[in-house]
C-alpha cells in the first residue's frame, strides 16, 4: 500500500459524502471530486482495487468491514 489507510471516523464521514457525489455527478466532476478525496483525506481507491469501473460508498465500507481501511 502506498497511501494512507488509517483515517478518523470523521474522515469517513466526509469521505463517504465525497463519495456519493462523486457516483451522482458527470465524468468531468467525478475528476474533480476524486482529486479532493485524495487531497484533503490520503483515501486512493487504487491502493484497494485494480477496477476501473469505479467505487462506491458500499465498496468503502466494505475495506472497512474487513479491516483493510482502520477508523480510529
Amino acid at each position: 500500500m502506498k497511501h494512507k489507510n488509517t483515517f478518523t471516523k470523521f474522515e469517513i464521514a466526509e469521505i463517504k459524502k465525497l463519495i456519493n457525489e462523486k457516483v451522482e455527478s458527470g465524468t468531468t466532476a467525478q475528476k474533480v471530486v476524486r482529486a479532493k478525496i485524495r487531497k484533503l483525506y490520503g483515501f486512493y481507491w487504487s491502493d484497494y482495487s485494480d477496477s476501473k469501473h469505479g467505487y462506491t460508498v458500499g465498496d468503502l465500507q466494505d475495506l472497512i468491514t474487513t479491516k483493510k481501511i482502520k477508523v480510529v
